[in-house]
This record gives structure tokens, sequence and C-alpha cells, in this order.
């Protein structure tokens, strides 16, 4: 597999996981770069790793660097944005997919990817003794960036003091410099639940499925046949199962679970 992960030049967070990855593995600069900035690379038995920056805040211009990428690194296979997060929640050690529900505008997720850095950012948690820190995946949110490459948001939160946090920045580049998938997870997709996703966290924390793309409840409203086939096609991998969470309204379990017996896809709650 083929990375690309880049950081704002500007953004507290981002910088302190590029700068751990610098620090903690071994780089080649290359003769490429990337929006004016040095590309570095990284190789191991998982696969290939690109690091660069961005100049520019990503979301607000995502379409130029959404053409950049593909000119600069036709061959990546999934991008990642190291970025902060912000809100009113505790220290984080967070991911998501990315889109806008109220535009449709989707990136592909790619599930397998993000169990492997869930269960990772689990473990080095722990052994960074980060106890105030909470390993996290948020439903599908951002900008209504519509990459044509797979991508994530991997993020430390909350405050500014968090972003800064060496340990936090170290979890989250050693869960990337060690991460490791399996080709027998099942792909999944999340329906329901609020923000902070922590039932389709366990699911991926504590199962054999890997879930990617997350239908909030808040959003469930705009749920019909066409956004759940959007969700399938913006999904790396054939969608095997559908998790909904327990609390969701019948009305919107009835109609998931239509649409995954017309797909023939495993309906769970």
């Amino acid at each position: 597999m083929r990375l690309l992960m880049f950081c704002w030049k500007d953004d507290e967070a981002g910088n302190n996981i590029y700068n751990n990855l610098m620090n903690l593995f071994d780089w080649k600069k290359l003769k490429k770069t990337f929006d004016g900035e040095p590309v570095f690379l990284m190789e191991n038995d998982f696969g290939e790793f690109f690091l660069t920056k961005t100049k520019d805040f990503f979301y607000e211009q995502w379409e130029r660097y959404d053409s950049l990428i593909e000119t600069v690194f036709p061959d990546v296979d999934v991008v990642v944005s190291l970025v902060r997060h912000v809100g009113n929640s505790g220290p984080l050690l967070t991911l998501h997919a990315l889109g806008n529900f109220e535009s449709l505008k989707l990136s592909p997720a790619p599930p397998k990817l993000m169990k492997g850095l869930i269960l990772r950012l689990n473990e080095f948690k722990q052994e960074l003794n980060l106890e105030q820190f909470e390993v996290m995946q948020e439903v599908t949110h951002g900008y209504g960036v519509e990459l044509a490459k797979p991508i994530i948001d991997l993020e430390i939160g909350t405050s500014s003091l968090d972003h800064r946090n060496n340990d936090a920045g170290k979890a989250i580049a050693l869960a990337v410099g060690n991460l490791q998938i399996k080709n027998s997870w099942k792909v999944g997709l999340g329906m329901g639940g609020l923000h902070y996703a922590y039932k389709f966290l366990e699911v991926n924390l504590k199962s054999d499925v890997a879930v990617g793309h997350i239908l909030p409840s808040s959003k469930m409203h705009l749920l019909n046949e066409g956004v759940f086939s959007k969700l399938l096609n913006k999904t790396v991998g054939r969608v095997e199962a559908v998790i909904v969470d327990k609390k969701e309204k019948g009305m919107y379990k009835r109609m998931i679970k239509s649409f995954c017996e017309k797909w023939k896809i495993e309906f769970f709650t």
C-alpha cells in the first residue's frame, strides 16, 4: 500500500505528528516537491509512506489539492490528513472519513486502514500512558471534501495544549509507522449514533468488521436509496456488513434492512 500523509504548515497538531514521524523513522528526501514543499519517503513491510506539507489550509482549497495529488502522486492508494481536532470534547486521538451528507459530497473511505490505525492508537496510547487522551472515531464529516482518492483525517484534539502534546503526536506517529491490516476483516458501514461514534469504535476495536463511513442519527432524515448506494460506492472494498445503532428509530432500521436485503449485505444492530 502507498500512503500520502500531509499537514498544513501552520497547524500545531499536524506539525506535532509530522515532527514525530520524522524523528521516529528513517526518511529519504525525494527530488519531487508538493505545493513547493519537500517530500519524504519511508518504506517498511506494510508499504510506502510519503510525507509532506501544504502551504494553504487543505480544506479551503481541496479541489486544487485533489488535482495536485493526482499529478504528483498518481499511484498513491490512500491520503491521510494530519490535522488538529477542535470542539467541546476532552483530549482525543481521533480519525474519521470525509464528506458532507447535505451536499452528498463524499470522499472514498478506507475502512481497513481506519480499523488498523484505531487498534494501533489504542495500543500506543496505553504504552505511552496517555490516560487523559481518549481514542475515538467520529462520524463522516468535513467541509464537503470529495477527493478522487480515499482520504481520512487523523487528528489530535482538542485544546491548543493537547495539539502540542508531544506524546500524543508520538502515539499517532507510532500507530502509522507500525500499521497492520488483515485482509480477513469484513468491510462495514455504520448507521446512527452521535458524532463521537462510540458504538462503531467498539466494533473496530473488538470485532472482525472494519467500519469506515458513518451516517449519524442527526443526518438520518437524509437517507434514501441513492445516499445508501453512494456510501457503498464510496467505500474501499465491497461492503459486507451494515451496523445500525440500537437506539436508531424503527423506521430507519427497516429502511436500512430493506437496502441490505437488496444489496445482499449482512444487517446488524
